[in-house]
């Protein structure tokens, strides 16, 4: 379980790097496109990483 979780702070960290990434380095006048996709990154980390932990959580807890 503790490898779970670890592998899921791993991912995190990858995804807030790289919503951070994408709001620093956004050109309104070039990207089209590329506040889309990171607004878009962001919502779909908001929703699965929380999802993910709640089932780490439940499914160690109903192997105990």
């Amino acid at each position: 379980m503790k490898r779970s979780y670890t592998i899921g702070y791993m991912f995190v960290c990858i995804w807030l790097v790289s919503v951070i990434y994408g709001f620093i380095t956004y050109n309104e006048v070039q990207d089209d496109l590329r506040m889309f996709w990171t607004i878009w990154i962001m919502f779909l980390g908001l929703i699965i990483f929380p999802v993910y932990f709640v089932l780490i959580y439940l499914l160690g807890k109903k192997a105990r």
